[in-house]
């Protein structure tokens, strides 16, 4: 089965895949990765130098988190971002 009929299934509204070398090297969210259904809020997260990072995006945009800690909460508010802003918050 899919994972995306299996995340729909479990009331997903997105899915979730991991990149885990290469730090900010390894960003990049390709059409077939953006191709899912209106609404999906997507997360695509990685290792960096000594912290886990997250990116959410969508059919349209990215985003990144709103807040640059590594503070659990900080990562529940996304914000849109443009690949230049991407990279940056990466470093």
């Amino acid at each position: 089965m899919p994972k995306i009929v299996r995340a729909m299934g479990m009331d997903f509204d997105g899915l979730h895949h991991y990149h885990p070398w290469g730090g900010a090297g390894n960003y990049s969210v390709n059409p077939f990765d953006r191709n899912m259904p209106e609404g999906f809020i997507n997360l695509l997260t990685f290792s960096l130098r000594g912290r886990p990072e997250i990116i959410g995006y969508n059919i349209r945009r990215t985003y990144i988190p709103k807040e640059r800690s590594n503070a659990l909460e900080s990562k529940s508010v996304l914000v849109k971002a443009t690949h230049g802003q991407i990279m940056e918050y990466l470093r």
